[in-house]
């Protein structure tokens, strides 16, 4: 039997790894404060996502302007390397 691999690992992406998305927005939001500045290491630590996670779902969380990362670096407290930081804002209400 012949797969499609290209096709099957869309299908995968789109099913598995879109689907857990959500899950990880909302472990990364729980775990921050309102403000207090996160460094990605920080977040992993707390949440138990991968790196890799937490860098790709914090770059959409600031797109869609849940997070916004501070203008300064500081010296993350598990690396102990210059990196940029990330802060949770607070909810904007709509209005009707």
């Amino acid at each position: 039997m012949l797969t499609n691999v290209a096709a099957s690992s869309i299908e995968c992406f789109h099913g598995r790894v879109q689907s857990r998305k959500g899950n990880q927005y909302l472990r990364i939001l729980h775990a921050m404060e309102l403000g207090r500045s996160y460094t990605g290491q920080q977040l992993c630590a707390m949440t138990g996502l991968t790196p890799n996670a937490i860098s790709g779902r914090l770059f959409e969380l600031r797109e869609s302007g849940e997070v916004v990362r501070e203008a300064e670096r500081q010296v993350c407290p598990i690396s102990h390397v210059l990196v940029y930081t990330h802060k949770k804002l607070p909810k904007q209400m709509e209005l009707v």
